[in-house]
């Protein structure tokens, strides 16, 4: 949207650009420049083009423990790619021994917290939690690193029409082929992995020195 200087969602599903359901890159061609592609994938796993080129990247962070519980919920209605029939603490502990699709969420960062060493300037990285609480400060941002100018009315019509609400009525979803209903938007909060918080608390003293838990807030104040 920034760099199309519109508010207005595209017509495309996520699924048809991202890298791990390409099966053949060719197409990629025919897409206009700045071709912007998308990816589950850890940064070793990304085309060598991407690295020697410096194509920008948007890395978006959350909360890990979110993270496991939403990908629990979407495991359990994604028939296509994942289809996964168990109960949460069988989820939980395939997340826990990076046995989940795409491996371990910690070694995913760490990946990128190297990468962004390696090639500054070349990632950029935003909070899911930041960019719910304050959408216009966080799209002027990555307008920033994007190098697109763009005026403040703009930004605020995209904040508009990317908030979770908006994306869940009208964006182009995939997940919706069988019964209508989507697994890709679902409750697009953040918090809900208190739910679980036994669990974790458990895991804690399962896998010592392997959870660090922090707060969001006070991670702030630094």
């Amino acid at each position: 949207m920034l760099i199309r200087k519109t508010a207005e969602l595209d017509n495309k599903d996520k699924a048809t650009t991202m890298l791990e359901t390409i099966s053949d890159f060719s197409v990629t061609d025919d897409l206009p420049s700045p071709r912007l592609l998308n990816t589950h994938c850890q940064f070793r796993y990304l085309p060598k083009g991407q690295i020697v080129q410096r194509g920008k990247i948007i890395h978006m962070i959350r909360n890990p423990k979110d993270i496991c519980a939403s990908y629990y919920y979407h495991s359990r209605k994604d028939n296509i790619f994942l289809s996964f029939f168990g109960t949460w603490n069988e989820f939980f502990d395939l997340w826990m021994s990076a046995k989940c699709a795409y491996g371990s969420w910690y070694t995913y960062e760490k990946g990128i917290e190297q990468a962004e060493k390696d090639y500054p300037g070349m990632i950029f990285t935003c909070s899911y939690e930041e960019m719910k609480k304050d959408p216009k400060t966080e799209i002027g941002k990555l307008a920033d690193f994007l190098e697109v100018q763009c005026t403040d009315k703009l930004i605020e019509d995209i904040a508009k029409a990317t908030s979770f609400e908006n994306m869940k009525e009208n964006k182009i979803d995939f997940s919706k082929a069988g019964d209508g209903t989507t697994f890709i938007y679902r409750k697009g909060s953040y918090g809900s992995w208190y739910s679980y918080e036994k669990e974790i608390e458990q895991a804690e003293k399962d896998y010592p020195g392997m959870i660090f838990t922090c707060s969001f807030e006070e991670m702030k104040k630094v």
